[in-house]
């Protein structure tokens, strides 16, 4: 019979994928109701299992860290999310950065395989906007730097939607976290940005990310260390602000 392991632990069972997706979903909606689990994300949940394959050991030292366009290396990008990014957090691996681009509503009820599609798509016509570094050749980090009039939860409907660019994302995978990935790719994304014809460029990360994956965003100390101005703190978040 299939099983899988809830993030708290907890072992779930049932006689098929399908089964087993419903089993998920109910042991969530009693365990962890604050989820909303939906039966697409349990379904995408266990389709990470079959695809997240990259290590996840993090390494003690790691080569010379070079960042190039993720327009240069679709394919590539798209293996590091199918892969590499989420090995250790597989309740993550669906996104494929595309969060930031949609609405809210319905978010949890994409199937996986149309978020990967899109990330595809948009890198390669420029409608996502990223960067990729590479250790010996190997993707190693993500940054999703996009213009901030392809995010729904960040625009602000005015013309400046076209000319600002919101850093929403760093994933680095497991075995190079802590080797100054993310700020490799915030300082050549920063010249890439401005070199592209961006104005401003923001960032919104959260005052006190509860672990690393919180932290996703990034930090106020990076984005401080980049020349960053706080420009709003309250309730609905920190905003981060360069002019280019």
């Amino acid at each position: 019979m299939p099983t899988t392991t809830c993030p708290c632990g907890t072992t779930v069972e049932g006689a098929d994928r399908e089964a087993l997706a419903a089993a998920m979903v109910e042991h969530c909606g009693i365990a962890h109701p604050e989820w909303g689990l939906s039966t697409q994300a349990a379904l995408n949940f266990l389709d990470a299992f079959d695809r997240l394959t990259g290590p996840t050991a993090r390494l003690d030292t790691v080569g010379p860290i070079e960042v190039r366009p993720a327009a240069s290396c679709v394919a590539d990008v798209v293996s590091f999310f199918d892969h590499d990014a989420f090995a250790d957090n597989p309740g993550w691996a669906s996104c494929y950065c595309r969060c930031h681009h949609v609405a809210a509503e319905g978010w949890g009820d994409r199937p996986a395989a149309r978020n990967r599609d899109e990330l595809e798509s948009g890198l390669r016509d420029g409608a996502m906007t990223g960067f990729v570094a590479t250790v010996g050749g190997r993707v190693a980090g993500w940054c999703n730097a996009s213009r901030r009039a392809t995010m729904p939860r960040h625009r602000d409907d005015t013309s400046a939607d076209d000319q600002t660019a919101s850093v929403v994302c760093f994933v680095v995978a497991p075995p190079y976290r802590g080797h100054g990935v993310a700020r490799e790719l915030l300082a050549t994304t920063i010249e890439a940005l401005r070199a592209s014809g961006a104005t401003a460029v923001e960032a919104y990360p959260l005052r006190n990310p509860a672990d690393g994956a919180a932290a996703y965003h990034g930090t106020v100390g990076m984005f401080e260390a980049a020349g960053f101005d706080v420009t709003r703190d309250d309730d609905h978040g920190i905003v981060m602000r360069r002019t280019l």
